[in-house]
Parts: structure tokens; C-alpha cells; sequence
């Protein structure tokens, strides 16, 4: 069968970027699972009591998240999207290195001030990178899959809600302690289900970009 044009948004893909959607995608999925880790070594509570493997949990984590971005970065010659996902990664990662010397920095004003607006801008940037990635993700599956296409679509829609409600969270947390907790509380579960989705999705969106190329070979 004769290659299909390569362009992002709906239109024909070629063999060439079936193959590179199919094995790149699917490394997205194995980098999901060891960053997860890594975000559990590094977390706060574990920290305290074994300082080195959060250490190493923080490496680990750097290290998934520069790869993710890059990876992205590969996929912008099918979609334009995966270049601002992939900036907005790598963005994150430098972001979260700057917090981490403000923090330890001997000048309030930059240990206070300074780390809450990178921190600030950090966030921002992941939701902007969260939903240039789901759009590139559903853009590219339209003419193979509309169904997961969509499923995309609305898990982008999740990822604004969630940003929305914690930023809701921390406000509410100004005037009732309990009810902002409850609050953010239902964002981190809801966080958890997304990211649970996202790897779901990522999984599916690899295997049928594999099966698309085995059907048009």
C-alpha cells in the first residue's frame, strides 16, 4: 500500500511516522513507570528518614523527566504540539533544580520569594505541557483511532480541573484549614487517577499506532 502524507492534526500518516509514533510512544510508557518511583522515593516522609534514597529518587527523577521532554521534542516533525510539551517538560525539570538551590539559598528573599514564583511558573508550565501533550497525542490518533482520539481530549480537560482545583484549594485553605484540606485532598486523588488514565492511554496509543503500521505494511 502506497505511504500516506505526514502532517499533524487529523490528516494521513506515512509508514515512517507510524513506526516513530509507535516506538517512541511506547517508551513514554516505560519512562512513566520509573518516574512514578522516583516521585515516591523523593517524597517528603521518606525523606526523613532515609535521605539518600530520596536523593536518589530526585536523580531518578530528573533524569526520566529530561528524556520525556526530549522524546517529545523528537515527535514535534509529526505534530508541532509535542515541541511546546516537550519545552514545557524540560522547563519543569530546570524549574524544580532552581527551587531546590533558592531553597537552600542563606537570602530570604530568594529562599521565599524567589522559589515561590519558579515554583509558581513551574506549575503553569506543567499544565500548558500536560495539555499541549494531550492535544498532540489526540490530534495525531484522528485518522486511526477518534475514539481514543478523544479520550485525550477529555483527559486534557481533566488536567485544567485539577490545576484549577488545587489553586482552589490553597485559596479556600486561607480562611477554613479543614475545608481546604478536604479540598486538596480530592485534587490528590484525582491527580492519581489521571496519571493512572495518562498511562493507560499512552499503553493503548502506542499499540494501535503499532497495529495501524502492521495493517498498512
Amino acid at each position: 500500500m502506497n505511504d500516506r502524507e505526514t502532517t499533524g492534526g487529523g490528516s494521513r500518516l506515512n509508514r515512517e511516522t507510524t513506526a516513530s509514533l509507535a516506538g517512541r510512544l511506547k517508551v513514554l510508557f516505560w519512562l512513566v513507570v520509573p518516574g512514578t518511583i522516583a516521585g515516591l522515593m523523593s517524597d517528603e516522609a521518606l525523606a526523613a528518614h532515609w535521605p539518600d534514597l530520596a536523593s536518589l529518587g530526585e536523580i531518578l527523577g530528573i533524569l526520566c523527566s529530561v528524556v520525556y521532554g526530549l522524546l517529545l521534542l523528537s515527535l514535534a516533525k509529526v505534530n508541532g504540539g509535542y515541541r511546546a510539551a516537550g519545552a514545557c517538560t524540560l522547563f519543569v525539570v530546570a524549574a524544580g533544580v532552581i527551587v531546590q538551590v533558592l531553597t537552600g539559598s542563606g537570602d530570604p528573599y530568594m529562599k521565599d520569594g524567589g522559589a515561590l514564583m519558579v515554583a509558581l511558573l513551574s506549575g503553569v508550565a506543567a499544565l500548558v505541557g500536560e495539555c499541549a501533550e494531550c492535544t498532540s497525542h489526540a490530534e495525531v490518533l484522528e485518522p486511526v483511532d477518534m475514539a481514543l482520539s478523544q479520550r485525550w481530549r477529555r483527559l486534557m480537560k481533566w488536567y485544567v480541573g485539577l490545576f484549577l482545583g488545587t489553586f482552589a484549594g490553597i485559596l479556600v485553605a486561607l480562611f477554613s484549614q479543614w475545608l481546604g484540606l478536604l479540598v486538596m485532598t480530592a485534587a490528590t486523588v484525582g491527580s492519581l487517577v489521571v496519571a493512572i488514565l495518562k498511562l493507560v492511554y499512552l499503553w493503548r496509543t502506542a499499540r494501535t499506532f503499532r497495529e495501524y503500521e502492521e495493517m498498512e505494511a
